[in-house]
């Protein structure tokens, strides 16, 4: 009995760990004044908003392309960005520009950057969005 418990425990342990390995090596994850650092070379990098229009009409970060991470068309509309260039991507928290950063990884993607905490961190740190 106890050793299909430990037998157990290592292949919870094997699925969920290796899953997580996985997801942190898909994209990276950088804080608020790591993603100003980055915008300062606008041409190397792509920015991309995954919320909804209308959070988007309410403030964004400059230059930022509005992709809905809820939309149909979010895969085919992403498939389109230049796969050669960094992408940073934020949604309101994180949440969804995490989930958003594994699909663009998916579709070949190779260097993927998503702003923790979102833009609600953007605007704690006082940087600035537009309208």
């Amino acid at each position: 009995m106890r050793r299909q418990i430990v037998i157990g425990y290592f292949m919870l342990l094997s699925m969920f760990g290796c899953n997580q390995l996985s997801t942190q090596k898909e994209f990276e994850v950088v804080s608020v004044e790591q993603a100003k650092h980055l915008l300062q070379k606008p041409k190397k990098i792509q920015l991309l908003d995954v919320r909804t229009p209308e959070e988007y009409a309410e403030g964004h970060l400059e230059g930022a392309l509005n992709i809905n991470y809820f939309s149909e068309t979010f895969k085919d509309e992403a498939f389109k960005l230049d796969k050669n260039k960094k992408v940073l991507v934020y949604c309101k928290s994180g949440k969804r520009s995490s989930k958003s950063a594994i699909i663009l990884k998916a579709l070949g993607f190779s260097k993927i950057y998503s702003i923790e905490g979102g833009i609600t961190a953007w605007k704690d740190a006082r940087f600035e969005c537009v309208k």
